[in-house]
């Protein structure tokens, strides 16, 4: 009986500590709501703390009360190698999820990425997001979702992050 208990706790434990997205990446979508979409060679990443504003149950009082809790999560920018869409910019500044988070995805500094930066300024990297390498996804597929802006786009060819 013991071993039963056990084995469902630990399913309802592992669950819980799954990542959950609203469904898959969607590409098309994200492009369209984007502001700026690019390839970006990451030249730094690390991790920072990130305060942000929470509310919270009392289990004794059963009342609600405001806290600002803090988290580690990963922070990068990158040099745009070829943008598709958005305002020319030169770098972006990557957020991640906390790297203890079922939903981090690690940022490899050197690589490239497809991102798609938000109204906030920030792509997004993790596993609900579309921020990917290149290869999972083909450049002529990022070309073909503005097939009006390909005579704008902006390419930087080979970049040198210690030359930035």
């Amino acid at each position: 009986m013991k071993i039963i208990l056990t084995l469902i706790a630990m399913l309802f434990s592992i669950h819980s500590l799954a990542c959950s997205c609203d469904g898959p990446p969607d590409f098309d979508k994200d492009f369209k709501e984007s502001e700026v979409v690019a390839f970006v060679k990451v030249c730094e990443a690390h991790l920072e703390e990130r305060s942000y504003k929470a509310s919270r149950l009392n289990n004794k009082t059963g009342e609600w009360s405001n806290v600002v809790e803090t988290e580690v999560v990963l922070a990068a920018t990158g040099l745009v190698e070829e943008q598709f869409k958005g305002s020319p910019v030169k770098s972006i500044k990557i957020r991640g999820e906390n790297p203890s988070s079922s939903c981090h995805v690690p940022i490899e500094v050197g690589k490239t990425y497809v991102v798609f930066v938000g109204t906030n300024g920030y792509a997004h990297i993790g596993v609900c997001s579309s921020t990917v390498q290149p290869r999972y996804l083909g450049i002529e597929y990022i070309r073909k979702l503005n097939p009006k802006s390909s005579n704008k786009l902006s390419k930087r060819g080979a970049i040198n992050c210690a030359a930035s």
